[in-house]
């Protein structure tokens, strides 16, 4: 396939100078317009229109459109070098503000990649089998994004709040909660297991450090004979000293519930619900920290709290 493309597609070399600035895809932006750049990035869709070809480009969740005024033919997935011009984007479907005028392009290691093996109409065998490929598609390479966010906002608002961060072990000798849940493995001659919670390690460091957090997996060996199960989970766990509010703890859990139901949602609205989730956290964790001592809710707080909840939970 490489050769067939050499003898038909012979790209022309073209004496390229130090003044392209070499510059990552994604940081890309308007303000580049009438600068000439080097960038790399991996074909998302090639298209060709008489001798032109039009190119999405992506790397780092972000995709860029390019125009070639040569004809070539390039498969999703390969990767590509270009020098180019940022242009300003005059089409009226763009994507973004400019778009890159390709002026020289090369194939890393002169290697198309070959066809991609998932479209929507693929089985689920097929999205298992090629699970790694699947996280280039648009939806899925989302969620990557969607969670680094919500973890990184969570340990911000933690750390803010003078939380320290620990990391509790994963296998343990001692069941947290119902023994017929454990995943149970030899650890060098001697019956351990995968815990079910973090919760008692966090409860030890608690009396030294006062506010602490893990975000660490919990793993149930539940017997369930559906595709929602909780084999694995990443868990937040939260603990202080002397705490005495229920109605935070149930809240928060009905809020990360709906969160969980609706995500697909929350990818469609493009974070939106984020920033009154984000508001409630905030909400929670100031009273957490105000709260060294037992302390009940005031009626206006209730009727803040409500507030907040009202475009999460409706």
């Amino acid at each position: 396939m490489v050769k067939e493309f050499e003898e038909s597609e012979k790209l022309e070399k073209l004496s390229i100078n130090e003044n392209y600035k070499k510059i990552e895809l994604a940081k890309i932006s308007a303000a580049d317009i009438g600068s000439k750049i080097k960038t790399f990035g991996w074909v998302e869709n090639c298209r060709n229109k008489g001798s032109m070809t039009f190119i999405d480009l992506v790397s780092q969740f972000k995709f860029v459109e390019c125009v070639y005024d040569k004809k070539i033919q390039l498969t999703k997935c390969t990767s590509i070098t270009i020098w180019a011009t940022v242009s300003k984007n005059l089409s009226k479907r763009k994507v973004c503000d400019f778009e890159l005028h390709i002026e020289k392009l090369e194939i890393f290691n002169d290697i198309i990649a070959p066809s991609f093996p998932l479209n929507t109409e693929s089985s689920f065998d097929s999205w298992m089998k090629y699970a790694h490929l699947g996280l280039r598609t648009k939806e899925r390479g989302f969620f990557l994004k969607a969670r680094s966010t919500l973890l990184k906002i969570i340990r911000d608002i933690l750390y803010e709040t003078e939380h320290i961060e620990i990391t509790p072990p994963t296998i343990v000798q001692t069941q947290v909660e119902g023994g017929s849940t454990l995943f149970s493995l030899k650890y060098y001659g001697k019956d351990a297991y995968l815990t079910q919670s973090s919760q008692l390690y966090l409860e030890t460091v608690a009396p030294v450090a006062h506010r602490a957090f893990c975000i660490m997996p919990s793993y149930r060996a539940e017997n369930s004979n559906t595709t929602r199960h909780l084999s694995d989970t990443p868990t937040l766990k939260v603990n202080l000293p002397i705490l005495n509010l229920m109605i935070y703890y149930i809240i928060l859990n009905i809020l990360f519930l709906k969160l969980s139901r609706d995500f697909t949602m929350f990818l469609v609205m493009k974070l939106k619900v984020l920033s009154q989730i984000l508001n409630f956290i905030r909400f929670l964790v100031y009273h957490l920290r105000e709260s060294d001592t037992q302390k009940q809710l005031s009626s206006l707080e209730k009727k803040e709290l409500k507030k907040m909840m009202r475009p999460i939970l409706k």
